[in-house]
């Protein structure tokens, strides 16, 4: 019995060896590696499940799933621990899905879109623009994986901006102010502020914007307002002056002091803006007009007497009392007729030119000439200035060359003196 047992045993061993060689030289061998589904269309959020299936030699096949390894470029998603080939979609793209056992490896393309949107996403957070700028916005939905996409073409806009536009073109301002712009996509919603200042200096104005009448000593303080296209107030530098600084004077901060009777213009310009007002200053005595004409509006109510137009200011005299003729208002100091004043200009000039003279002849310059007209047109330019207004006189220019002529003549006739004469010539 135990011969039997031990035979039996031997037996076992001996086919187990014999056998075993055989099976491992015929066993199948794997062929091909099938992924499936090959290409997969899946939105963020959802699972989908992968399976491996391998392929022998012999024509037989088997689901290879749970040994398999899988790896996909990007992380678009993840495989779930214990669950091979079941897959969670992650982020929205297109990924690629391979997988390896034995020898053999497959793939599949992967695209994943977005989920629902969950909120609003809208740029840029804040911003400062000035009222003639535009401002470009951009809208994104969201979902609840952090995926975003463009939604700018089918968002709704508003403003709180009176006057302020906004599309999917951008904002436009209008108003200086603090604002805020608001973005709506499927019931979700998205603002930022937005802070407005004015734009550019594009009008000037003065107030009061009307011919002012003021009485000569008189003092007005003047309001220069600069707006830009939109008329939004600006705040400019501005720089004053009068078209007849004899008429009046400002300062710098617009204060206006009437020094005489006379028309001019005020004159505000900021940034290469100009505005003007007329200034008519009253009195019974001659009048100053300026020589500076600037076109204004014509005021539609005068405060004083006299009544005078906008655009007919610094064209004619003014005076308080409208019955003067008009031949009583010329500056009776300016007449081309000897003044008293050129009896004295032509005494001082004698008495210079003698004492020139008689320098000279000790010492003769051939430019002698110099002298008196350089005199003369230098008095004749303190008479004109002092008296008459830049007014053009013909008598101190026929005072100056009958000087000329006589002090020429008698100048060469002392010359004429000096010649030594020739020695005579003995016969």
């Amino acid at each position: 019995m135990k011969k039997i047992q031990k035979l039996l045993v031997f037996s076992i061993i001996i086919f187990s060896l014999f056998c075993w060689p055989i099976k491992s030289i015929f066993a199948a061998e794997l062929t091909s590696l099938t992924l499936s589904p090959a290409e997969l269309t899946i939105e963020a959020g959802k699972t989908a499940t992968f399976k491996v299936l391998a392929a022998y030699s012999d024509g037989t096949s088997a689901d290879v799933t749970e040994e398999a390894l899988f790896k996909l470029d990007g992380g678009g998603f993840t495989g779930i621990p214990g669950k091979k080939g079941e897959f969670t979609a992650n982020a929205q793209g297109k990924w690629s899905l391979s997988v390896n056992f034995g020898t053999k490896s497959a793939s599949a393309a992967i695209t994943i879109s977005h989920g629902a949107a969950t909120s609003l996403n809208v740029l840029p957070t804040q911003a400062n623009l000035t009222a003639d700028g535009i401002l470009p916005i951009r809208v994104f939905a969201v979902d609840a994986l952090g995926n975003g996409w463009d939604v700018l073409k089918d968002a709704t806009f508003s403003t709180t901006d009176p006057l302020g536009t906004v599309n999917a073109d951008g904002y436009i301002p209008h108003t200086a102010g603090a604002w805020a712009i608001t973005a709506t996509y499927q019931g979700l919603a998205g603002s930022f502020p937005i802070t407005i200042t004015p734009g550019m200096l594009t009008s000037l104005s003065i107030e009061p914007a009307s011919t002012i009448n003021v009485d000569p000593g008189d003092e007005i303080s003047l309001v220069a307002k600069g707006t830009d296209a939109k008329g939004n107030q600006v705040t400019a530098n501005v720089n004053w002056k009068t078209s007849n600084v004899k008429v009046a004077k400002i300062d710098a901060m617009g204060k206006l002091t009437a020094e005489k009777a006379g028309q001019t213009n005020v004159i505000a310009e900021a940034e290469g803006i100009q505005a003007a007002v007329p200034i008519a200053i009253n009195s019974n005595e001659a009048t100053e007009v300026t020589n500076e004409i600037v076109a204004v509006e014509k005021p539609n109510a005068v405060l004083k007497n006299p009544r005078v137009a906008a655009e007919e200011v610094e064209k004619v005299p003014v005076t308080q009392n409208e019955n003067i003729s008009t031949e009583k208002t010329e500056n009776q100091g300016c007449k081309n007729i000897a003044h008293p004043w050129s009896i004295i200009i032509l005494l001082l000039q004698i008495i210079i030119l003698a004492a020139y003279f008689t320098w000279q002849i000790k010492k003769p310059i051939k430019l002698w000439w110099v002298g008196p007209i350089v005199l003369t047109a230098i008095l004749l330019i303190i008479y004109s200035q002092l008296f008459c207004n830049n007014t053009y006189l013909w008598w101190p220019w026929a005072v100056l060359g009958i000087s000329v002529i006589f002090i020429s003549v008698y100048y060469q006739r002392l010359g004429m003196h000096d010649v030594i004469p020739p020695p005579e010539t003995k016969v």
